[in-house]
C-alpha cells in the first residue's frame, strides 16, 4: 500500500484520505485471499509455497498507525523502522508453530536474500558475501535464538527525524540495534541517545548517561559503518553533514 490511494470506486467511502486507505486495504486484503485460495487449490504449490508478508518502512504521518511506536516513515525510531513481518507456509512451517509468534529474534529486510534462498535450498556462490544473516531457521519458527550482529541504518536524506517530509540537516542520521539496546546519532557524533527497547519500546527515556560503555561501543561501530558505507557506494555524505 502506497500514496496515492486510489481505492475501487465503491470502496472510497467519503472520498477522504483515510476512508481511500481503508478502501485500499480492505482491497488488498481481497486480492490477496485471491492468491492465497488459489495456492491451497493446486496441489504443486499448497505445501510448497511460502509466502512473506512485511513492508519496507513505517506509516505515513497522515495516514496508518505505530501504535505507540515513535515518529513515522522516514524516521529511524522505532515507529518508522520497525515492521509487522508475518511468514506463511503450510506444508513448510512446522503445525505446531502455525498462529504462534516470535518476539526474540531481530530480522531485517538483508536477511531475506540469504533467509529464502537457504530454505529453498539454492546454493550461492562463495563470492557473493550478504550483508544479511541466513535467519531460515526464525522464518520457519523452527528457532527463536537472538541475532548474533547487530543492524544499522542511515537516514533517508530527504526525511527529518521525525518522519516528515524535507529537514536535510535534522538529528539522528544513524540507527544501530543490538540486542535490547538501540542507539541514535548523527553523523558527526553528536546528539546520542541510547534505549533499552526491551523497557522503554517508545524511546521516550534516553540512558546515554547511565550506561557510557554501551554508548561508546555502539557509536563507534555505527559510525564506522557509515564510513564504509559511504566509501563503498555513490550515497554522498554531504547530504548528511552539518552546515
Amino acid at each position: 500500500v502506497h500514496t496515492p490511494l486510489e481505492a475501487p470506486p465503491e470502496l472510497r467511502g467519503n472520498g477522504s484520505i483515510r476512508a481511500n486507505y481503508l478502501g485500499v486495504i480492505s482491497d488488498l486484503d481481497t486480492q490477496l485471499g485471491r492468491v492465497i485460495n488459489y495456492i491451497k487449490e493446486v496441489p504443486q504449490l499448497k505445501n510448497n509455497t511460502l509466502i512473506v508478508f512485511t513492508s519496507d518502512n513505517g506509516p505515513s504521518n497522515r495516514i496508518g498507525s505505530t501504535a505507540g511506536l515513535r515518529a513515522y516513515k522516514g524516521s529511524l525510531y522505532e515507529g518508522g523502522i520497525r515492521e509487522p513481518f508475518i511468514v506463511w507456509g503450510p506444508g513448510i512451517i512446522p503445525d505446531k508453530a502455525q498462529g504462534t509468534t516470535n518476539e526474540h529474534t531481530i530480522v531485517a529486510g538483508m536477511d531475506l536474500p540469504p533467509s529464502l534462498l537457504s530454505i529453498a535450498d539454492v546454493k550461492t556462490p562463495d563470492s557473493i558475501a550478504f550483508d544479511g544473516l541466513d535467519m531460515s531457521q526464525e522464518l520457519l519458527s523452527k528457532s527463536e535464538a537472538k541475532r548474533s550482529d547487530p543492524v544499522m541504518w542511515v537516514r533517508p536524506p530527504d526525511y527529518n527525524a521525525n518522519g516528515n517530509w524535507k529537514g536535510l540537516r535534522s538529528r539522528n542520521d544513524l540507527a544501530i540495534r543490538q540486542g535490547k539496546w538501540k542507539l541514535l546519532v548523527e553523523t558527526d557524533g553528536s546528539s546520542t541517545e541510547l534505549y533499552n527497547l526491551e523497557k522503554n519500546p517508545g524511546e521516550t527515556i534516553n540512558l546515554v548517561a547511565d550506561h557510557p560503555e554501551i554508548t561508546k561501543n555502539l557509536k563507534e561501530k555505527v559510525l564506522d559503518w557509515f564510513e564504509e558505507v559511504i566509501a563503498n557506494s555513490s550515497a554522498q555524505a554531504k547530504y548528511w553533514e552539518r552546515d
